[in-house]
């Protein structure tokens, strides 16, 4: 309950009054509510406004004993005075009153629910961040203080001041939360790479990281060396599109092989040539932990290279995933191929789309021998339908110790001669091979010639212009019986019904009935006549006409 003190007169003498009588605060209240006295409006618009609050706010039972409400809402009294209002000074001057009102009903708490508090304190890393961004007088970069409180700095085509390569790398050597690093398509210099090292030696929770076009070339890819050699949790490393050529790629591969948890390189779009074979061999021996390697889009389809590096990829023994596609490979490197998939790896997918094999005959006839390998892709290789048949063919041969799954020939055709093969390898070896389509792999359906003959017969025989000359092919047609008749026959009984259709009508309609040499189905005409024209049943039978004989005249002599 709510209880609101009111004096009847503005005298100081009803001030002492209440003080010394506080058990008519009941009385007063209901006077309060029942005679209401405002001296203005401000104080009228003030008193309805709490009245409204204290009407919501009064939820209790009314059929307890007062004593029990008061003390239960004793606690929830405030007492608010005018000094208190911001009408304070017009308030004291008109009216001495205090009210009574509750506490604020829990909306207040309540509010930071949907509205939480931001924490007070800033992440060292982020404060390190804003102060070396002041020192150095640099641009701000608003998204990155909310980025390193994440697990991803995505910085992806930012282009990235080296300036402030240094200070996110100082900022992130004592976090605790990013692991992914993202600064693809900016290009970064030696000194930002040198940066990086530092972070990749100081930082050990960084997992991925991602420098497509960057652009580092050699000088970047020697800062680098050590950092990625030193990183005890970093997973991948994207380091495509970034001029690496063959002497980037030495430097790098140290670091590859020398790490002890990287298990993801791509290497893909980087200048390389024959003469980083021994490079990638040399990675491939001694790594211990790799089992991704992207080498695509790269010149490394000379004979020279794959002597050297078949070496290096029959040594390995972690490698899952080969991606060596768009690199020109042709018919020089099939027998280097062979030989590695012959030797039964532990790799489980090899990616050899968009090269210039046209024959993979070979390829087929060593996968017969491997029973690792999963995936295989050979998608956009000019590769023609007679080989794609051979191919396919050698596949039949499989036994049930392979574990292909797919065979990928994206837009690669091949004849209709496939088909069975195809359903067997499915069927036998749940074995899909994906081809970009059939040849000649369709069936010309047109209109049926038999509807078009008889449609023609029924226009033919209703042509003549003379009305004792129109028949009804469909008359002619239900008094057949259920006969089978030569040619000749059939052309007579056309004719004996008086019906005029052209000679080579007739030949077709003959022809399309046939069931052997000279032999037509009259049941059948009369079958597939019915189907088409239904109302045929409804038809009188079939009068033919007779001729008239025409009585010759006597003459009468004249004598």
């Amino acid at each position: 309950m709510v209880y609101i003190k009111e004096h009847k007169s503005l005298d100081r003498e009803d001030d002492d009054d209440q003080h010394e009588h506080p058990h008519d605060e009941a009385e007063d209240s209901s006077s309060y509510s029942s005679n209401p006295r405002p001296h203005s409006l401000l104080e009228y618009l003030l008193e309805e406004t709490l009245s409204q609050v204290f009407s919501s706010a009064n939820f209790q039972d009314t059929d307890q004993p007062s004593e029990i409400k008061s003390e239960s809402n004793e606690s929830l009294k405030t007492v608010i005075t005018p000094q208190d209002s911001e009408f304070s000074d017009e308030l004291q001057s008109e009216n001495g009153s205090s009210i009574n009102i509750p506490e604020d009903a829990g909306l207040r708490p309540g509010s930071w629910i949907l509205f939480p508090q931001l924490p007070g304190d800033r992440d060292e890393g982020v404060i390190k961040f804003i102060e070396l961004t002041k020192e150095l007088n640099i641009p701000p970069l608003g998204q990155i203080p909310q980025m390193l409180n994440t697990n991803q700095i995505d910085l992806k085509s930012y282009g990235l001041d080296p300036r402030t390569m240094k200070i996110i790398c100082e900022a992130l050597n004592s976090n605790t939360t990013v692991k992914i690093l993202n600064f693809q398509d900016n290009w970064l210099t030696a000194d930002a790479c040198y940066h990086l090292n530092d972070l990749l030696i100081n930082n050990n929770i960084i997992t991925e990281i991602n420098l497509s076009g960057c652009r580092i070339g050699e000088a970047g890819s020697k800062e680098l060396e050590t950092g990625i050699s030193s990183a005890e949790s970093l997973q991948y490393l994207n380091v495509s599109r970034c001029d690496l050529g063959d002497e980037g790629l030495l430097y790098l591969s140290k670091g590859v092989y020398c790490s002890p948890s990287l298990k993801k390189v791509n290497f893909s779009n980087n200048n390389l040539s024959e003469n980083c074979a021994s490079t990638l061999q040399k990675m491939l021996i001694q790594t211990d932990n790799l089992d991704e390697l992207n080498l695509s889009w790269n010149n490394l389809n000379s004979s020279k290279f794959w002597e050297t590096f078949i070496i290096g990829l029959t040594a390995n023994e972690t490698l899952k995933y080969l991606i060596v596609n768009w690199n020109g490979l042709d018919g020089e490197c099939v027998p280097y191929l062979t030989e590695y998939l012959s030797s039964d790896p532990n790799l489980l997918r090899l990616d050899l789309r968009d090269n210039s094999f046209t024959s993979v005959e070979k390829i087929a006839e060593a996968l017969i021998n491997n029973t690792k390998l999963e995936i295989v892709e050979l998608g956009n290789n000019p590769v023609q339908a007679k080989e794609v048949f051979i191919f396919i063919q050698t596949l039949t041969r499989l036994t049930s110790t392979s574990r292909l799954k797919m065979i990928d020939l994206e837009n690669i055709w091949a004849d209709k001669e496939v088909l069975p093969l195809l359903d067997d390898l499915k069927t036998r070896l749940g074995l899909d091979v994906t081809l970009g389509g059939i040849l000649s792999n369709y069936e010309i359906i047109g209109p049926d010639p038999r509807k078009i003959f008889l449609k023609r017969a029924n226009f033919e025989a209703m042509k003549p212009k003379k009305k004792k000359l129109k028949r009804n092919f469909g008359q002619f047609v239900m008094s057949l019986q259920d006969l089978i008749i030569s040619r000749e026959a059939f052309k007579k009984s056309i004719k004996s019904a008086k019906i005029k259709l052209s000679e080579s009508l007739i030949t077709e309609i003959s022809k399309a009935f046939e069931i052997g040499d000279d032999a037509i189905d009259l049941s059948i005409l009369k079958q597939f006549y019915l189907k088409e024209y239904p109302e045929a049943t409804e038809l009188p039978p079939l009068i033919v006409p007779r001729k008239k004989r025409k009585i010759k005249k006597k003459s009468k002599k004249i004598k």
